[in-house]
């Protein structure tokens, strides 16, 4: 709950009013209903993604982790960044991976996830099941100093270039139709909206409007693991 605070009093520091309110009405409205677009990368092609034409700042270095032999001695410089140890503890123990930028001072600028186990809409209250060659894309931040650089962009980038080089084909992720910083940034990097997810988390109602016929979306109803962590839509 501290670090939610600590959080939202950083939001109200860096961003317009706009994206204020959309946020706050975002968190009132989770109960009730709920509007979640479903993008798609085609991670066969992430070697196409275009450069940024910008650098990384000097000093600056992407690293990617997965598992907790990789995860745990970086653990620490997570959670100045705003992670859970609860949620660090449980991704760990899913096998999940995270891509992170790292600044001058080795400390955490920006992270982005990646799950490789169904994936769990907190908000939806629904679980996207994932294939083998899938992946699921959650809790990507930019500290609020580094914003405005395209970092963000920078760093999934080599993220999708590493899951395409392990075999992954397909990497989805959700966003709350009230999250129009992230809905740019989908734009941006050409992904493809697949379907929308509208909720009533309070009726247990999730209806799924898929887009494509050809196009693979699986939703059930309630989470698939006893125990629900708290994920973020990027």
């Amino acid at each position: 709950m501290h670090i939610k605070v600590r959080q939202f009093l950083q939001m109200l520091l860096t961003e317009d009013f706009r994206t204020v309110f959309n946020y706050a009405v975002q968190r009132l409205t989770i109960p009730l209903f709920n509007v979640h677009y479903i993008f798609e990368n085609d991670l066969t092609r992430a070697h196409e993604l275009n450069d940024p034409g910008r650098p990384l700042p000097q000093g600056f270095a992407i690293r990617i982790f997965r598992g907790e032999n990789e995860i745990g001695p970086i653990a620490d410089k997570l959670r100045r960044a705003g992670a859970t140890s609860a949620v660090l503890k449980e991704r760990t123990k899913r096998g999940d991976l995270v891509a992170i930028l790292f600044d001058e001072e080795d400390e955490v600028a920006a992270y982005t996830w990646a799950t490789f186990t169904d994936a769990w809409m907190k908000e939806v209250r629904a679980t996207l099941l994932l294939g083998r060659d899938e992946t699921f894309g959650v809790d990507t931040f930019v500290l609020p100093r580094w914003r405005g650089k395209r970092l963000q962009y920078i760093l999934e980038t080599r993220k999708f270039r590493h899951l395409s080089e392990h075999g992954y084909r397909r990497s989805l992720n959700s966003v709350n139709a009230l999250n129009t910083r992230s809905l740019k940034t989908q734009a941006s990097e050409r992904k493809r909206q697949v379907a929308t997810v509208f909720s009533v988390p309070m009726l247990g109602v999730v209806v799924v409007r898929k887009y494509f016929p050809d196009v693979v979306i699986r939703v059930q109803k309630g989470p698939r693991w006893r125990r629900e962590v708290p994920q973020s839509s990027s």
